[in-house]
Formats: structure tokens, sequence, C-alpha cells
């Protein structure tokens, strides 16, 4: 049985829950999933029941834009590291939003 999210077929951002080349997965302590996708150089986070909460980034080299996100860790303060590797780079986030 398929769970709540989906990898995505050739026709990418066809719907929300789509991954493409998902590289990294991580849990914070509220619950949240996120997933970093390497292809479409974006951070996505949604809560345990798979409901898409928030993207965050795309193609770039500004804070908050990524190039091949290869990685995530949270941290005990809930920080958001995120391995942005072709960047040269860790960015540092923190989820502010409902929980």
């Amino acid at each position: 049985m398929p769970g709540p999210f989906s990898f995505c077929d050739w026709q990418p951002r066809r719907h929300l829950r789509t991954f493409w080349a998902p590289k990294g997965v991580a849990v914070d302590q509220f619950g949240h999933v996120y997933v970093v996708d390497a292809l479409f150089n974006n951070l996505q986070i949604f809560d345990l029941s798979g409901k898409l909460l928030l993207i965050v980034g795309g193609s770039g080299t500004a804070p908050g834009e990524f190039a091949l996100p290869n990685g995530i860790a949270i941290g005990a303060d809930n920080r958001i590291y995120v391995a942005d590797s072709l960047n040269h780079r860790i960015q540092v986030f923190q989820y502010i939003g409902p929980s």
C-alpha cells in the first residue's frame, strides 16, 4: 500500500508531495518530516500524516537556494542543517510555523 509520499514520474512537479531525487530525510521533535531533493533543489516539510507544510528553496546561490542538496540533519535545538553540495556550504534553518 503506498504511503503519503511518492516519487515523481517523468513529469516533474505534476502534483505536490513529489520527489525527483530525494537525498536525505530527517524528523524533528515535533514530528515534522524534512526531505531534501537534489534535482528540485529544495527542502520539503511535511507533518506526520504526509500533508505538505512548506517548500523551501529552488535553484541558485542566494540564501535559501540550493545547488544539489544532498543531506540533512536536525540539531537538538531543532535547527535544520542542509548540505548544499555544489554551493559548498551548510545552510541552517529553523522551522517557525504551525506545529
